[in-house]
């Protein structure tokens, strides 16, 4: 049910946007700087970055005539590549956790989990099902595969939980139509799920492996879902196509209820939230009171700055990426230390981008 709308909490986020900074003036050393862009295989699917942030890991599926899959690793401080290793069939999403990679392959239902200083698989683990993200518990132990669908009939959208030691699945959660994203709460205690198909949010009980609640968001289609650093906020952003004003809902999730509501002006391709301070414009913001946004707006790439707490843009930056015409930006990541944001671009058939973006610190 929709409570009252009421302020929501600050937040970053990533997202997307081409907007100008407006009349507000730029100050040395408060502002998103482009620290370089790196040429990926065809068909980039994913970004993850190593838990200390040194190395960079990038999934592609290939194109055709040839399908090539491979991951590509990047060293963080040069932005060169240092190894390119081939990986499963259709891989969709890769996650950094401790000494282990792991990759979601659709093909042959798998999820590969590897060991991150050889780069050879570990283990292989049958899911069953089609994947489309990872996320991992704090610990690192456990592996949770949204997979929205498969081949067998039988199978049903469902959250997989996949024990990462023994590469067992321990258990499937069924969600709604068409999952589009996942997130975990801090705690680890809870998982999240966007049901763009459903117009619904699934919570989830990770150490009951059990639905929670499902939210109906009513004609809302979700997609993107960012976790608050306390876990005390959700926020869901809506993909209904065609809406010229987007907006990005935040729930209570105590509650559970829809508390408030934003319209950031700007095309949401992902969310994350911030943990540290930065200095933006002059003025210190305190953790997860910023909204960083990527992607492409009118054939123009950029990375910009929102204040959550006026909703006001501070800044931006223009990502100038070498690929024109792209698709857009399909993945993102926030480096552990919260130094760097990652972005990849598709490019229509052609090498895909990596763009590192050095963040205000």
């Amino acid at each position: 049910m929709l409570a009252g709308l009421v302020a929501g909490a600050a937040v970053l986020v990533l997202a997307a946007s081409g907007a100008a900074p407006g009349d507000m003036a730029a100050r040395a050393g408060t502002e998103p700087v482009v620290g370089g862009h790196v040429v990926v295989p065809t068909a980039p699917t994913a970004v993850a970055v190593s838990p200390d942030s040194r190395r960079v890991y990038v999934v592609n599926e290939g194109d055709e005539p040839e399908h090539v899959h491979v991951i590509t690793v990047i060293d963080a401080a040069t932005l060169a590549v240092t190894a390119s290793v081939k990986t499963c069939v259709g891989p969709v999403d890769i996650a950094a956790a401790g000494s282990n990679l792991l990759v979601a392959c659709t093909g042959g239902q798998a999820l590969h989990v590897m060991d991150a200083t050889t780069m050879t698989v570990l283990r292989s683990v049958d899911l069953g099902a089609d994947p489309r993200a990872i996320a991992m518990s704090p610990s690192g132990d456990v592996a949770y595969v949204l997979a929205y669908g498969a081949r067998s009939p039988k199978q049903v959208p469902a959250l997989i939980v996949v024990d990462v030691l023994h590469g067992a699945v321990l258990d499937r959660v069924r969600v709604g139509v068409i999952s589009r994203a996942l997130a975990i709460s801090p705690d680890g205690r809870r998982a999240y799920v966007s049901n763009w198909g459903s117009e619904s949010v699934t919570v989830i009980n990770t150490r009951k492996r059990r639905v929670v609640e499902t939210l109906d968001l009513g004609k809302t289609m979700p997609g993107a879902l960012a976790v608050s650093p306390d876990g005390s906020r959700l926020l869901v952003n809506r993909e209904n196509a065609g809406v010229p004003k987007p907006r990005i809902l935040t729930v209570n999730t105590g509650s559970l209820d829809v508390v408030a509501a934003f319209r950031p002006g700007i095309n949401v391709d992902a969310m994350a939230y911030n943990d540290t301070t930065m200095p933006v414009l002059g003025g210190y913001h305190s953790r997860g009171t910023l909204l960083l946004t990527a992607a492409e707006v009118d054939y123009e790439y950029a990375f910009a700055i929102i204040d959550l707490r006026t909703q006001r843009l501070l800044t931006s930056v223009s990502l100038d990426a070498p690929c024109r015409g792209a698709d857009g930006f399909i993945d993102l990541a926030i480096a552990p230390d919260q130094r760097r944001a990652y972005i990849v671009g598709e490019c229509l058939g052609q090498p895909g981008t990596l763009t590192a973006v050095d963040l205000p610190h």
